[in-house]
C-alpha cells in the first residue's frame, strides 16, 4: 500500500483524485476505517485505523484471522504477536 501512495507523491495536487487514494486503502484487509483530505495547496492527509484481531482459525485447510468488523485476513506469521483464541467448527467465522 505504501509503494503504490508513494507513486503520489510529485502529483498535481488538484489532478490527484480522492478516490484514486480510497481505492489503494480498500485493497488493504488490515484497514478499518480512514479519512483522506486534501490540504491545499500541496498536501494531502490520511488517517487509517487498524482493525483489531479477534480470533484465528481455519477454512477449508486454510488458516486466517477474523477482525473486528468481520473480515477474514489471511494467516501471516507478522501479525501472531498476540495471544489469540482459536475458534472451531462449522461456519466459525460466524462466530
Amino acid at each position: 500500500m505504501q509503494r503504490k501512495l508513494n507513486s503520489l507523491i510529485g502529483q498535481n495536487l488538484l489532478l490527484t483524485k480522492r478516490r484514486d487514494i480510497e481505492d489503494i486503502i480498500n485493497e488493504n484487509k488490515l484497514i478499518s476505517e480512514y479519512t483522506v483530505i486534501k490540504q491545499y495547496p500541496n498536501k494531502i492527509s490520511v488517517k487509517l485505523k487498524e482493525v483489531v484481531l479477534v480470533a484465528k482459525f481455519i477454512k477449508d485447510k486454510k488458516r486466517y484471522f477474523l477482525a473486528d468488523n468481520n473480515n477474514l485476513i489471511p494467516y501471516a506469521d507478522h501479525l501472531t504477536d498476540q495471544n489469540l483464541p482459536n475458534v472451531y467448527g462449522k461456519d466459525a467465522e460466524y462466530y
